[in-house]
């Protein structure tokens, strides 16, 4: 105060002066309190944001591991799409037949000859058994190139 003389004697001896430090005190502690605060929320919320990103980072590398996985899906259903009509076509082939052509025109051969030596053993005049014979050897050929089997370079025709 203006006219008063200070010294450490008065300032010990005076309320006043520990009131101020003592409050000077209790204010010291109070911020250390609140900074010590202020630092240890700083620090989890740097742990929390750590955390955030690394789970961001996670989902990024599980979201690309998952187009990843979709595409390959798509290739794996249009190769089991590709397979399946395959096996659709090898079971048309299984559940048809197989047609020996060959052994079929050798059997063909046989029945006409029997069918000849039959009508050879017919009464009746030779004109008649020669037009016979003609009508079942014309009949035998349109028989086969109705079918095409008049060719004999093809065995084992597959129908379905």
């Amino acid at each position: 105060l203006p006219g008063e003389v200070y010294n450490l004697n008065i300032a010990l001896q005076s309320v006043s002066f520990w009131i101020i430090i003592f409050a000077g005190f209790i204010v010291y502690v109070i911020w250390g309190f609140v900074f010590d605060f202020v630092m240890k929320e700083h620090n989890n919320m740097n742990l929390i944001n750590v955390f955030i990103r690394g789970k961001k980072k996670e989902r990024k590398i599980k979201q690309n591991r998952h187009d990843a996985l979709k595409i390959e899906l798509q290739q794996l259903k249009k190769r089991i799409a590709d397979l399946e009509g395959k096996v659709d076509e090898i079971n048309a082939k299984i559940n048809g037949f197989v047609f020996e052509s060959k052994a079929y025109l050798l059997y063909h051969t046989e029945f006409l000859n029997h069918w000849n030596l039959e009508i050879g053993n017919i009464a009746m005049n030779q004109a008649e058994k020669e037009k016979l014979l003609e009508k079942c050897k014309a009949i035998g050929r349109k028989h086969l190139e109705t079918h095409q089997l008049t060719s004999t370079d093809t065995e084992n025709i597959i129908y379905s």
